[in-house]
């Protein structure tokens, strides 16, 4: 499943990615792309000076960072298998897949004795 610059003109991502491990196939791959949060500075600057559409940059409602899409994905029982930033860091490359079942029993009972 493939999710190419959306990400950051979502108010509530979760809404999407909780839908994703439902319709994702066991062995299948979820691949979103996104700018960084660097990657949002220079779009609003360039918007500011006319290089970029003012119009596409009213329309983001965020920018994360890596940390923030690795909880986000975990949160709807994903994982990162595959990070990278290209354009200079400015955009960023996720590839993911739904956790194992032992993941997700360890974490479960993790919570349990964190609790």
């Amino acid at each position: 499943m493939l999710m190419i610059a959306v990400m950051e003109h979502l108010r509530n991502p979760g809404n999407i990615l909780r839908q994703i491990p439902v319709l994702l196939k066991p062995d299948g791959k979820f691949v979103l792309t996104t700018p960084t949060p660097l990657g949002g500075k220079i779009h609003a600057i360039g918007a500011r000076i006319n290089l970029f559409y003012k119009e596409a940059a009213d329309q983001h409602e965020g920018f994360y960072n890596r940390t923030q899409i690795s909880t986000l994905l975990c949160k709807y029982c994903l994982e990162i298998t595959c990070f990278e930033r290209f354009l200079y860091g400015g955009n960023q490359l996720v590839v993911s897949q739904q956790r194992s079942i032992m993941q997700l029993s360890t974490s479960t009972e993790h919570k349990k004795f964190s609790a």
